[in-house]
């Protein structure tokens, strides 16, 4: 009796091209098949003929695999795109030195694969490992520190603190929904402790993404709350306040160089101006000289120059304020549409993973294009896609990638099955 049922999925399914969304379109077609066929054999009907019956009510496969095939096809947010490729040849534009542009094309190379994968990638089949793999990157975190002092892994741990430590925030989503069961108190400590041990894993040994990390997590947590993840919002506030005493902690551990980095900023580099205020003040002796179409005081932007941190404010010290306010305007425009990308996602998974990958973007921009107008103290955050080298690069375009892959499946048929399941 089955086959007849069996050979009309087939034929639906061969016109859908994303086979993804095969099993969901065979398990959905195939409720509504045994629901007409139920009631055609309630009215007297032979089990055959109640399904002949019912298929002929369902209409052309042919017809119903093109409407699904157009209704359930990928959809690529082509001006994230085209936004995220302005900023990298920016970055090429910038960085012109011959060994600058080799590095950076080859950075450009690997970012722009990693993109497309990441984007092309079921991004459903990471929720289940998520859980582990942050836990693994905690001990990896933890094992590596206490190996520095032995003198071995400085380089590999100094890019795996800086960089591959970012993938906290993308594996932060699943987990969190992992631990999750009402939203309760209970709930509210446990994601403080997960975000707790990135945030600490994240500075051991290099606390310089202290601040960026802290306020993607503040971010993270409020859109938490105002999308109802908690039970009541003011739960919101354990996090909050458990990774604010967190971050003060690790700061008051860092002591006499945040003591330092404070006087600095607060005198604009006139605190020791030739020894550990040399750099602010020179920055501010580049902003205080460059105007809206010409360029700084050379010997400040030469100083500025050999700063990877300093990137944005090099373009202020070369072509002017309003050079920087095009940046500005591109990253705004970017940051706007992955924020808008991020809002379409259907399901509490893929809400929440773009949530997470937004929210630390935002904040590499955000920080770096404040420290570069001295209104920040001093940390070592480059800005993402213009900045020397291909680390951060990749890592960003990773994390576009990952938002980019939600967006794509946002119409997909299995979406709410597969991700709220």
């Amino acid at each position: 009796m089955r086959d007849k049922t069996n050979a009309f999925l087939d034929e639906v399914c061969l016109r859908i091209r994303e086979k993804s969304v095969h099993k969901a379109v065979r398990r959905e077609l195939e409720s509504h098949i045994e629901e007409l066929t139920a009631g055609l054999a309630a009215s007297g009907l032979s089990p055959d003929e109640a399904e002949e019956q019912a298929l002929a009510r369902m209409g052309s496969a042919e017809e119903i695999g093109q409407k699904l095939d157009r209704q359930h096809r990928p959809k690529t947010e082509w001006s994230c795109l085209l936004l995220t490729a302005v900023l990298a040849a920016l970055g090429l534009f910038v960085n012109r030195s011959p060994a600058a542009i080799a590095d950076r094309l080859s950075a450009l190379a690997i970012g722009a694969a990693v993109l497309t994968v990441a984007m092309l990638f079921d991004y459903n089949k990471l929720r289940r490992l998520s859980l582990p793999l942050f836990l693994g990157l905690c001990g990896l975190s933890a094992g590596m520190w206490l190996l520095m002092p032995l003198g071995y892994y400085g380089g590999f741990y100094l890019t795996l603190t800086v960089y591959l430590k970012q993938l906290f925030f993308p594996l932060f989503a699943g987990a969190s929904l992992a631990v999750r069961r009402d939203g309760g108190v209970r709930d509210a400590l446990l994601v403080t402790a997960l975000a707790g041990a990135a945030l600490v894993c994240s500075v051991m040994g290099q606390a310089s993404y202290l601040f960026v990390y802290l306020l993607s997590f503040v971010i993270i947590f409020v859109a938490m709350a105002a999308r109802g993840w908690f039970a009541k919002k003011r739960f919101a506030l354990i996090p909050l306040a458990g990774l604010t005493a967190l971050s003060a902690l690790t700061a008051a551990a860092v002591g006499p160089r945040l003591r330092e980095t404070l006087l600095v900023f607060a005198g604009r580099g006139s605190y020791e101006p030739l020894g550990a205020g040399y750099l602010t003040a020179n920055l501010a002796r580049l902003l205080g000289s460059a105007g809206a179409l010409n360029g700084a005081d050379p010997d400040a932007v030469r100083v500025i120059d050999n700063f990877n941190e300093y990137t944005f404010a090099s373009v202020v010290g070369r072509y002017g304020y309003l050079a920087a306010a095009a940046i500005i305007v591109v990253v705004a425009t970017l940051l706007i549409r992955l924020l808008r990308a991020s809002g379409r996602a259907k399901g509490e998974y893929g809400r929440s993973l773009s949530l997470c990958c937004c929210a630390l973007i935002l904040s590499k921009f955000v920080s770096n294009i404040l420290l570069n107008f001295n209104v920040i103290p001093y940390m070592g955050v480059t800005l993402p896609l213009v900045a020397r080298g291909g680390s951060d690069l990749v890592m960003t375009s990773l994390l576009i990638g990952l938002i980019l892959s939600v967006y794509r499946r946002r119409e997909l048929f299995p979406e709410a099955a597969a991700v709220d399941a």
